[in-house]
């Protein structure tokens, strides 16, 4: 089985959710959360929380679940850094129709991205 390295943008309830569905399901080798405001640490040598945006581009999988509206930003960021591997967004993908407006002169180019429809207001999530 292959081994992803994955990075987390955004890391609350529904991240943890999320890392523990794809540990199970899926070979992880190194875990990124990235977060602006946290200060970096070290948890060991495959997990750790960093602040530089940038660190994260070497990842095999990206996953946006940081809040709604954050996810354009966050996705505009990584169109103009180049990244072409997996992304996991939360949705929606945007709130408002600026965002979307800018969204769509290069979604197309994410061949890669996948977003969550969830319940997770309901009684299947608990």
């Amino acid at each position: 089985m292959k081994s992803y390295k994955v990075a987390f943008i955004g890391y609350g309830k529904q991240g943890k959710k999320i890392e523990n569905n794809i540990k199970k399901n899926l070979g992880v080798s190194d875990v990124i959360i990235y977060h602006p405001k946290k200060k970096p640490i070290l948890k060991n040598k495959n997990y750790c929380t960093i602040n530089n945006f940038n660190n994260i581009i070497k990842s095999d999988i990206i996953i946006i679940s940081s809040p709604n509206k954050t996810h354009a930003y966050y996705l505009n960021k990584l169109h103009k850094l180049g990244f072409n591997n997996y992304i996991f967004c939360e949705k929606p993908l945007c709130e408002n129709k600026k965002d979307f407006k800018e969204l769509k002169k290069f979604l197309k180019k994410f061949d890669k991205l996948y977003l969550n429809f969830n319940y997770r207001h309901s009684a299947i999530s608990n």
